[in-house]
């Protein structure tokens, strides 16, 4: 539905812009994919045009995708989207988010015992 609505089709008339919102969602996964996408569709087995080009959409969308980037790209919003970005990694050196550290929180995972507070953390900061 989200598709739809960004981009102003209506869900009646999804047969005559499926290809558009394929596509839309399509770029959005890969947006949001793990960093070993590219690995796993490159060990199928039939590497065929669209794994390909899978993969190459995966590499021009992050090669421009980092924290940083998106920090920037939020706070030079005029309606800043409510975000989760959490990473798999330890994060050992300051982040700083220049003048804007009313609008970001940053917390480590483990340090939270349950879900639910990790919850409360997140519904008082939105």
């Amino acid at each position: 539905m989200n598709a739809f609505d960004y981009l102003k089709i209506s869900q009646y008339d999804n047969d005559n812009q499926k290809d558009v919102v394929t596509q839309y969602c399509k770029q959005k996964l890969i947006r949001t994919s793990s960093f070993d996408f590219p690995l796993h569709l490159s060990c199928k087995i039939n590497d065929d045009d669209n794994i390909r080009n899978l993969i190459e959409q995966y590499y021009n969308i992050h090669k421009n995708l980092s924290f940083s980037d998106l920090i920037n790209q939020a706070l030079n919003q005029s309606i800043i989207l409510n975000q989760i970005v959490y990473t798999y990694t330890q994060i050992y050196e300051k982040i700083e988010y220049k003048n804007n550290n009313n609008l970001v929180v940053e917390v480590k995972l483990g340090h939270f015992k349950s879900g639910f507070e990790l919850r409360r953390v997140i519904e008082e900061h939105y």
